[in-house]
């Protein structure tokens, strides 16, 4: 009798820890992406991989997903984000800001654990902001991955959270490329003053 006690009370024991060990992301979407956006969630590493191209700079359009997910316990997860540079410009840095959404709990970024394939140089400005900069730089035709882990907002057991965060990304181009691109539009103001 003794020994069935034992047992029960390990098993018991077992499934209590491996159940605090595994509690974390339930269901996990990227609502507002584009559709052709690739994407896979690894519940049993709790990773979140992104694949994107990038084909145009456009310095007033960010590159803007929400992630929306169910936890049943506060849970840290990692976001993967592989980034081809499909356009015709040298990148020098590359800016990820997450944002409250309207629900009432949200993902946030962890501190001091994002990573770069490129862009070796990371600084935190913000709590809710990361930026990659400093060689080597990202080549037109090269790829680029970055990671960060995030933290969501405590569930319960009984209770699981809906949690969601807008991160909106963008490529910082090389100065010189701004700037010629900042002279060729005073040439042609010059020549449409001229035309009059």
């Amino acid at each position: 009798m003794c020994k069935c006690r034992l047992v029960i009370s390990l098993v018991a024991i077992i499934a209590f820890f491996r159940t605090s060990a595994w509690a974390a992301i339930i269901d996990i979407m990227i609502p507002l992406a584009p559709p052709d956006l690739p994407w896979t969630f690894d519940y049993d590493l709790q990773q979140l991989t992104v694949t994107d191209v990038i084909y145009q700079m456009d310095p007033d359009a960010a590159h803007y997903m929400t992630i929306d997910g169910l936890v049943d316990s506060a849970s840290t997860f990692k976001v993967i984000r592989n980034i081809t540079n499909s356009t015709s410009v040298t990148w020098t840095g590359y800016t990820v800001i997450t944002m409250m959404t309207i629900l009432p709990f949200s993902a946030s970024i962890v501190p001091d654990t994002a990573e770069s394939t490129n862009l070796q140089t990371i600084t935190y400005p913000e709590k809710w902001i990361i930026q990659f900069s400093g060689a080597p730089f990202v080549l037109p035709g090269e790829s680029l991955t970055i990671s960060f882990d995030m933290c969501t907002p405590p569930g319960t057991y009984t209770d699981e959270v809906w949690f969601t965060v807008a991160v909106c990304e963008n490529p910082v181009p090389e100065p010189m490329t701004l700037s010629l691109l900042g002279l060729g539009g005073l040439v042609l103001l010059r020549k449409r003053k001229t035309l009059k």
